[in-house]
């Protein structure tokens, strides 16, 4: 039963199947015009045999007999000839047929990326407001200007009502000028208050901000003040009477959940792609910082894994985005990938790479 084509259906894939159909069907018919030639051969042989023993009676069909054998090698030569150019040409076909699959799901791969990663950006932005905003608190300016228990206990119930509302945060943490832990939104969770936090990277950037307009940031890691959970931890000053330009008092951190961010934008990345296609072929998507280190994975690859190097210099060398052929381990794959473009005023400069088996 021959195939019909909608335009949904139109694609790379089922031109080249297309192709090969045509072709085969081609070979067919060549196969039977051979057929009837063969049997038309015969029997102009065995008019000419006829026709000798007719003798002068027979030469009429003899000549006849050496026409048909003429035109049966004439129509062989044209059906050989023809075989041979709708073969080369339907070779082509699927050859481009391959090429522009690759191509337009190489793009694909990338447009999805890009999304991803968009939407990853988009979301961090708000982090980045988050802090800024909350830092000019009055019960967190209190618990550094007035330190003691009583402002330390409202200062942590501030933060808690704070975290009740925003789920996306493991702990909000309050930290004095010299890096000792003042308060923390779950302390019957995490027990930070009287930690040193001064050598932590969000507290000593975070301390060397020059306003409460500025903010700062440390990369996915792995936070002991959280139990170790994979983290994204944004800070700014806490300032002598909220005032942004005030005296430094503290820095208030907030440890952000990562790992659900992260893995819902690779997962729905991938769905996208298998959902939408209907793929069979193995897929994965990352979430890379520019030095190629896995942030997170839809296949479980360990935080700070590294993609394979020749995947890694590709997808971290070539400017923006792009898509193409990687070899991993002697196998080609097809990958696309983009890099954040960042939002208002928030770029983590990450990258998402898809990478699909060919």
């Amino acid at each position: 039963m021959k195939k019909v084509l909608t335009t949904k259906q139109l694609t790379a894939e089922s031109l080249a199947e297309l192709a090969k159909e045509v072709e085969q069907n081609l070979a067919d018919s060549t196969d039977q015009i051979r057929n009837i030639n063969d049997d038309i051969h015969v029997l102009s042989i065995n008019a000419k045999i006829e026709s000798a023993r007719a003798g002068n009676h027979g030469k009429g069909f003899g000549v006849v007999a050496d026409h048909i054998r003429l035109l049966v090698s004439r129509t062989n030569g044209v059906t050989e000839q023809m075989e041979s150019q709708v073969k080369t040409l339907m070779h082509q076909l699927s050859q481009m047929s391959s090429q522009l699959g690759v191509e337009v799901r190489g793009q694909r791969l990338r447009q999805v990326g890009f999304n991803a990663i968009d939407i990853i950006d988009r979301n961090l932005y708000e982090r980045s407001c988050d802090v800024r905003w909350w830092a000019t608190d009055s019960s967190l300016v209190a618990a550094l200007e007035n330190p003691g228990e009583e402002s330390a206990r409202w200062a942590s119930h501030r933060l808690g009502v704070i975290l009740d509302s925003y789920t996306v945060y493991f702990d909000l943490i309050l930290a004095d000028a010299t890096g000792k832990v003042v308060a923390n939104g779950r302390p019957g969770q995490f027990s930070s208050v009287g930690k040193d936090v001064s050598r932590e990277p969000w507290f000593r950037d975070g301390l060397a901000t020059t306003s409460g307009d500025d903010f700062a940031e440390q990369g996915v890691h792995l936070s002991a003040l959280v139990d170790k959970q994979p983290v994204l931890a944004y800070s700014t000053t806490v300032r002598r009477g909220g005032d942004v330009r005030g005296a430094v008092m503290g820095v208030l951190g907030i440890l952000f959940r990562w790992e659900e961010l992260g893995r819902t934008a690779v997962n729905r990345a991938v769905e996208t792609i298998t959902t939408t296609e209907g793929l069979d072929r193995p897929l994965a998507g990352y979430i890379v910082d520019d030095s190629g280190a896995v942030l997170i994975a839809s296949d479980g690859a360990p935080l700070q894994d590294r993609l394979p190097e020749g995947l890694s210099r590709r997808t971290t060398g070539e400017g923006a985005g792009g898509h193409g052929q990687v070899t991993i381990g002697g196998k080609a794959v097809l990958a696309g990938w983009a890099q954040s473009p960042g939002y208002e005023t928030y770029r983590t400069g990450w990258r998402c790479v898809m990478v699909q088996s060919l």
